[in-house]
């Protein structure tokens, strides 16, 4: 849920994809919520990841396939369980 989406086909239509890692005991329905709003926003044009970047004076700023590998991987669904 950040600067890039990931879309899944189904029917041939493409569906925005979201992957939310959880633990439990968190709020489900909080974490929900907010990544609906923060889809809505998008949708209206507002990216919020994109304010926050630039707020940090990291305009340009695009992780190397490195980094997005090792978050991928310490990020996994399977590790929360």
């Amino acid at each position: 849920m950040g600067l890039h989406e990931e879309y899944t086909e189904y029917l041939g239509n493409k569906v925005v994809c979201h992957s939310i890692p959880i633990r439990p005991g968190r709020n489900l329905a909080v974490i929900c919520e907010s990544a609906a709003v923060n889809h809505r926003q998008k949708k209206m044009g507002y990216i919020a990841a994109q304010e926050l970047m630039e707020s940090l004076g990291m305009e340009g700023f695009e992780p190397i396939q490195q980094e997005i590998e090792v978050w991928d991987n310490n990020n996994n669904a399977d590790s929360y369980l």
